[in-house]
């Protein structure tokens, strides 16, 4: 069993085997129940703390017969319980390292009769920022494809497992937990989301093995992608750039703004390489929907060659923005 206490040391830069060299036996002892009890404290804490919000304004809200304000409260509650009160992972979370998010469902179409809804999604998840109330955006990203079938008769069932395919809802679900839980571990300790992109990538292909729609390989926005990129050897430096982004870039930012910008050029140039091997690539523009406000109020205070070549790789990689990434020359 791994605790996530393990994570709030490197959070404060301090790893546990530094520590104990630097105590007594009595102090190393103290360090070491604390831990276990711990551990043994938040065992059973659920990972995830989803908002979820179904938004029916597109769709008519009543037909004769069905209740279907009723059906959406029962979709939305199904849903929170999926990702609320699920264990998602074998390490030990407490209440206050839960990743927290948000999951918006815009209804397009919806057969409230027969469970038949057409809808896309608007999915995010957040980071705390150590020594700060600051949470940064981890991923954000929108799926224009997230339909699915809902019967309230037939709830969603907890018992997920990535190895076989229920629905399209609880494999629309369980791919984003898995690739948010990737984003989070990523950003903690180098290639520490590797088990959780192995299991989002299982989930797609069990989807696409069963025929559910929205799991191909056509528009190099559509979800696959993302765990493709994810999982490629080509995008590895970007995985370990942006924990040093996280680490040593934002967790550190109100010390040490120089060495904060440095950890940020890295991960763009680091960017740019794959760029130019993989145009567009989904994951870069992910990573840009989430962190474009962030690049710029890192770079707005920095000197007029760190200015300069943050507007050049930025406008390069993020071209839709470079109006806005143009106010750093003024």
């Amino acid at each position: 069993m791994f605790c996530r206490y393990h994570q709030k040391f490197r959070i404060l830069g301090t790893e546990i085997v530094i520590l104990q060299e630097k105590t007594s036996k009595m102090n190393k002892l103290k360090i070491l129940v604390f831990l276990f009890f711990a551990c043994l404290q938040s065992i059973s804490a659920q990972e995830l703390q989803f908002e979820v919000i179904i938004n029916d304004r597109q769709v008519a809200t009543s037909q004769v017969g069905v209740n279907n304000k009723e059906i959406v409260q029962t979709l939305q509650k199904n849903i929170t319980d999926f990702f609320n009160n699920r264990k998602w992972t074998n390490d030990a979370f407490e209440p206050n390292e839960k990743i927290k998010g948000r999951l918006q469902i815009n209804l397009v179409q919806a057969d409230f009769a027969s469970g038949i809804f057409k809808a896309n999604a608007q999915i995010q998840a957040l980071r705390p920022v150590y020594n700060t109330a600051y949470e940064t955006i981890l991923f954000s990203y929108v799926d224009r494809n997230f339909n699915f079938n809902f019967l309230a008769s037939q709830p969603l069932d907890l018992n997920f497992n990535e190895n076989v395919y229920f629905s399209n809802l609880s494999s629309l679900l369980g791919y984003y937990a898995y690739i948010i839980l990737a984003m989070d571990y990523d950003s903690f300790s180098k290639n520490g989301g590797k088990d959780y992109v192995e299991k989002a990538f299982i989930v797609a292909n069990t989807a696409q093995g069963a025929g559910a729609e929205g799991w191909g390989q056509g528009d190099i926005r559509d979800r696959f992608w993302l765990v493709e990129n994810l999982q490629s050897q080509q995008m590895q430096g970007i995985r370990e750039a942006l924990y040093k982004y996280h680490r040593k870039g934002l967790d550190i930012y109100q010390e040490k703004r120089g060495e904060a910008r440095k950890a940020t050029m890295e991960l763009l140039q680091e960017m740019n390489k794959v760029a130019q091997v993989r145009p567009n690539s989904l994951f870069i523009n992910v990573i840009f929907d989430a962190k474009f406000q962030e690049f710029y109020n890192i770079f707005k205070d920095g000197s007029r060659e760190e200015k300069q070549e943050a507007y050049t790789l930025l406008s390069r990689l993020d071209p839709a923005r470079a109006n806005f990434y143009a106010r750093l020359l003024q």
